[in-house]
Parts: C-alpha cells; structure tokens; sequence
C-alpha cells in the first residue's frame, strides 16, 4: 500500500504506525482515514459497538483485497464508558513502540469522546502521539487536534480528490453491505455509449424552449397512447420533429415500420412499447449521463455510471446518473415532466440515497422540465438538510451542460 506526496496529501509525521478508527454506520469515514493516516506497514484497528460486527468484518474483507494487512477488531460498548475505557487500554498497553493514532469520525459521541480520553490517559511512554484527527464532511478536509505530540496543532489538509482514497461507484457501493451486494448490483460504467444517444440529444433540442418542450411531451405521450403503432411506419415527422425521426431511423427509409426497428435492433430496446417509454421520458437519462461522461477530464471524475441499481437489506438503490471525484459522490435524478409534487419526491430521494451511500459528502442533483427549479430545490433542502443539492430546470436546458459543471465544480471543491 505504497503512496506519495501525490497520491496522498498526509505527511509522514501526521500519520501513524498503529491507527485506531472509530466506524460507524457508513463505511466511508473509515477508508479515507485508513487509507490516508496509516503508515506503510502498520497496524489498523476498527473500533466499533457490537451493532458494527458484520460491517466491520465486511469492511475488513474489502480492506485486504486492496492490499492491507488484517484489521484488529476492538469492540467496545456504545454508551458505556467504562467499558469503552476498559477495551480501549487492553489494546493500548499491547502497543510499546511506533505511534499511535485516533480517527474519531465514525461512532457514537460517547464513543468518540471516552475513546478519545482513554487514549490521552493510556498511551505508554515511548509511543509517539497520540495524533487525533477527523474528517470534515463539509469541506472534505482532515482535520488534526492540539495534542502533547501536536503542541500547535495541525492545518486542516484537503482530501477530497487523494489519488489514495479515491473510489469508483462500485467500490463505494461494495463497502457497505456484507451479504453479497456486489452481486446484486448492476452498472452501465463509463464505456458503453448510452442508450440511443443520437435520440436523445435531437429530442433534447427540443427543450431549449418551453414550447418546443410541450410539443415535444404532447407527441411523446400520443405515442404511448397509440395501440396500433407496430405495423405503422415512422414516417417523416414535421418540424420540430423531424431531426427526432430521422435519428429514430438511423438513416433507413422513412417507411420503416416501429415493428421493424425494433427487429432490426438499431436502437437497445425490445419491444415498440419499451421504445415509446424511452421517447416519452427514459431519453433523458442518457442524455444526462453523455454530459456527465464528458466532464470527466475537465473535472478529473474519478467514475461516472448510469442507471444504477443496488439491493440492501431493508431498501433498495437507483440512480440514474452516478459520478465520484476522489471519494465524493453525486446522484442525479432525471425527470422529463414538469410536476412540482413529483419533482420533489425524486430530488428528495436522490438526497437521502446518496447520502446513505456516500455519507454526508454527498449530494444530489434533478434534471426535470420545472419552470420554477429553485422552489423545488428550497423545499428539498430545508427538509434533507442538504447543501449539496440542486435542481435544473427547463430555463437551464440550454446551459445544461456548463450549469452541470458549475455545480459539481462548486459542491466538490479542488
């Protein structure tokens, strides 16, 4: 587990050889701090209630196929802190050279506050530190405590983008749940074209103007509505359509039938009926998803997915577009109509999700055709307590790509 400067921002005097991180709930915390605070060779120790037990262990598997060495598992009680005093000296006294590290970011506060103070009163003469540190999820920095080895303290150092601990979507996801979740993920990554792009991005078009965004929605649903589409041919739509039909067809004769196209497979879609979804609102996922794919250098993104679907235990995960950048992670949301109930039901759990993920650095945005995308997004925030979180609109369509990347600019700092 070799790194640098580069690599890793964390000098060599700030991190340790024996590092203990307080885990909780989300995994997340735990890996950066690992990853970044323990020395070459050293020993990790996961502290955690016995609530933690089959996470810990989890974690510890994916830990050791990154190339660590095995955890130590220091279990101790949540809230008591007797108990949490006890464990913590029985692991500390086994410590008589190196130095010593307290990642306090995870875990309850009467476990981070007793481990804390246990380590202060515990640490045997000899043992460099104790260095404690945390994770600012607001501002993606480590932060370094006034300790007898840090007299002065530290400067918070900025992590979000360490070559070190960055993650693509599917590690991330893979952290969390220990009963097979990788198996029960699925991801369309960052090389496979999206669906019918050429589609997408006529009907897109489309959308730089209210009207041309209602006339396009009253085509779209006459043809969901249409049973008899199958044996009709395509046609040549007028104008505005026209530039849709003709990438529809992807260069046949305008007679070509909806039954036929779908035969021939020239777009990914099985039936007629998979095919008018796709045109009545699916089309958007995949134009979202080509922006995201092409901020991925200007950005530096670490991994960009669509169509994103994980099973946990008690909930089930989709997103339609997923990026990280170093550690960080951004859900976006698509939705072609323009409903302020429904657009803030999807924005509101593209925030939670992502949240229950990627923990509290993350965020989440919704592409809709909302006329009024701020009162959506004020109703989200006050309610998700999220900062990271921002709606487009029809009036941004036509900026759509240059807003995307100011927002992810702005909410994954440099």
């Amino acid at each position: 587990m070799r790194d640098s400067s580069e690599s890793n921002p964390i000098p060599e005097e700030l991190r340790s050889s024996h590092l203990f991180v307080l885990v909780g709930r989300n995994p997340l915390p735990v890996w950066v701090a690992a990853r970044l605070l323990l020395q070459e060779n050293g020993q990790l120790y996961l502290v955690h209630s016995p609530k933690m037990r089959l996470l810990v262990e989890h974690f510890a598997r994916r830990w050791r196929e990154r190339g660590g060495e095995q955890p130590i598992y220091v279990r101790i009680p949540a809230y008591e802190s007797r108990g949490i005093d006890n464990d913590m000296a029985a692991h500390l006294e086994a410590i008589n050279a190196g130095s010593v590290g307290l990642n306090y970011t995870g875990g309850t506060k009467v476990m981070a506050l007793h481990a804390y103070r246990a380590m202060e009163r515990q640490l045997r003469r000899g043992v460099d530190g104790p260095i404690f540190s945390y994770l600012d999820p607001e501002r993606l920095l480590m932060r370094f405590d006034q300790s007898a080895h840090l007299r002065d303290g530290a400067a918070p150092i900025f992590v979000g983008r360490a070559a070190l601990a960055s993650l693509s979507i599917k590690q991330l996801f893979d952290f969390h749940d220990p009963r097979e979740l990788s198996e029960r993920t699925s991801f369309q990554g960052m090389a496979p074209n999206p669906p019918a792009l050429p589609v997408a991005q006529a009907i897109a078009a489309l959308h730089a103007t209210a009207a041309g965004t209602a006339k396009w929605r009253e085509l779209s649903q006459k043809l969901r509505r249409d049973k008899d589409l199958t044996n009709e041919a395509i046609g040549e739509w007028p104008a505005p359509h026209d530039a849709v039909g003709q990438a529809l067809l992807a260069g046949r004769a305008p007679a070509t039938t909806w039954a036929e196209l779908i035969q021939a497979k020239v777009w990914p879609f099985k039936s007629v009926s998979d095919l008018t979804a796709w045109l009545d609102g699916a089309w958007l996922e995949s134009y979202v998803y080509d922006l995201a794919r092409q901020l991925r250098e200007p950005l530096a993104l670490t991994d960009a997915a669509q169509d994103v679907k994980a099973q946990f235990r008690q909930y089930a995960i989709q997103a339609d577009v997923a990026i990280t950048r170093g550690y960080q992670l951004l859900f976006i949301s698509c939705y072609s109509g323009s409903s302020t109930n429904t657009a803030t039901f999807k924005l509101m759990e593209a925030a939670v999700r992502a949240r229950q993920v990627g923990g509290d650095e993350a965020g989440a945005a919704l592409v809709c055709m909302s006329l009024t995308p701020s009162a959506i997004e004020d109703d989200v925030r006050i309610a998700a307590s999220e900062d990271r979180i921002r709606v487009f609109g029809q009036p941004d369509f036509p900026q759509l790509a240059d807003k995307l990347h100011q927002w992810i600019r702005k909410c994954m700092p440099q």
